[in-house]
């Protein structure tokens, strides 16, 4: 408790501080509240992600949307695309075109019962708009070259909206307002490492696409080649001009013959030491691959007939030699297939010495001299056709080529081709 003068000394200080603003004229005393701050605004982040096989960007607020578009069906993630408000107002519908595979979003509730009239799904509302103001406008353009999906871009990045714009998108200027802008976000590794494996995956495939567009054009440069066949046997990636037209083989068909001596031979009916007309079954063999002679083959098929030889080759799946009258037949299917199988086979001893011989065989103007590659090939001529099947070893990337021309007097279209074809990669 205060003693007696200590409150008579508080009581004087107040009387004198009060008679010195009556002095000084000031009559009112006026007591400063501080404003209690505003509530922050609760927000939501939206992430974008890219479809590189359809063109599409897609905006979610789910994380678990966008992991498994990332994990499963390989969209790269772009980060962030935009903050926007966790509630407000103006809520931004989400529709989907399934005809197209299209995303479209609008704060326009008319838009989007129009789109549903048309057919597009309506999938809820996915965000809201801003409104306390309007600093960050979400700018809206359409590409009017979209096949199917892809065809509108959603950003706060003017520079990006500009980019669009010179390169003939449409702009639809400002679609709704953003809370905050968008940002790369490398918060989730896992995620950014994933997404960076899928856009990889999606480069090699976009070159591979281009490499096979590229292939068929060589194919299609001349009127000439009446078949042609491209197998990748790193990716499996094939491209063909008229793939199953079966016509003259000439002396590739001897890759069939060898195929059904290797049959013989495992089922202990000849071997290399058998002896034909003409000699030792490999002195035979030797002259039908290096030097494309006829004798070994001839024999063979007079000796067990068309019609065995046939049936084991269409056992094999292969359509048959023996399809027309006169010649041997084969097509860019067949001989493709034919050189898979002697590839996948290509450390069994027999089909070791096949693919020796033919590294060694003597006419090496075609495929062997245009590609500057090792490549064990067979070539056939008879009259007016000239036709080489290959497989080239290029490094990291064998292949198969087929090729097969009419009209020709030498091997010079197959040479061209095959130029065209190695260059594409």
């Amino acid at each position: 408790m205060k003693s007696k003068s200590t409150s008579s000394k508080l009581l004087l200080l107040v009387a004198a501080v009060f008679s010195a603003l009556l002095i000084l004229g000031i009559t009112t005393i006026t007591t400063v509240v501080a404003d209690e701050p505003s509530p922050a605004v609760k927000t939501v982040l939206v992430y974008r992600l890219y479809n590189p096989n359809s063109g599409e960007h897609f905006y979610t607020t789910s994380s678990a949307e966008r992991n498994s578009l990332v994990y499963n069906s390989k969209w790269e993630y772009e980060g962030i695309g935009w903050v926007a408000p966790e509630n407000s107002s103006v809520p931004v519908y989400r529709l989907y075109n399934k005809n197209a595979g299209d995303h479209f979003y609008t704060l326009d509730a008319n838009e989007k019962n129009s789109l549903v009239k048309k057919g597009w799904r309506y999938e809820g509302i996915n965000f809201y708009s801003y409104t306390d103001n309007k600093n960050v406008p979400l700018l809206r353009a359409y590409n009017p070259n979209a096949k199917k999906a892809g065809s509108h871009n959603y950003t706060t990045n003017q520079a990006e909206q500009n980019n669009l714009i010179k390169v003939g998108w449409k702009n639809e200027n400002v679609g709704w307002y953003a809370y905050g802008a968008g940002y790369q976000d490398n918060s989730d590794k896992g995620l950014v490492d994933q997404s960076n494996k899928n856009k990889a995956d999606w480069e090699q495939q976009k070159k591979l696409s281009d490499e096979l567009a590229k292939i068929k054009a060589a194919f299609n440069s001349s009127s000439n080649v009446w078949g042609a066949g491209y197998y990748d046997l790193t990716t499996g990636a094939s491209v063909f001009k008229n793939q199953n037209l079966i016509d003259t083989s000439a002396s590739t068909y001897k890759l069939f013959i060898a195929l059904y001596v290797f049959h013989l031979f495992d089922t202990g009916q000849a071997s290399w030491n058998s002896s034909y007309s003409g000699g030792s079954w490999r002195s035979g063999f030797y002259d039908m691959i290096h030097n494309s002679g006829n004798t070994f083959s001839e024999w063979i098929i007079n000796h067990y007939g068309q019609s065995a030889i046939g049936s084991y080759l269409r056992s094999k799946g292969y359509a048959g030699l023996w399809t027309q009258p006169v010649r041997s037949t084969t097509s860019a299917n067949d001989l493709v297939n034919i050189l898979r199988y002697y590839y996948a086979n290509r450390n069994n001893g027999n089909v070791k010495y096949l693919l020796g011989l033919m590294q060694g065989q003597i006419y090496r103007s075609g495929i062997p001299a245009a590609t500057g590659k090792l490549v064990s090939d067979k070539v056939g001529f008879l009259w007016d056709i000239r036709n080489d099947a290959g497989i080239v070893f290029d490094g990291e990337h064998p292949y198969i080529l087929v090729i097969l021309t009419r009209n020709q007097s030498n091997f010079s279209q197959i040479n061209t081709t095959a130029k065209m074809v190695q260059k594409a990669f």
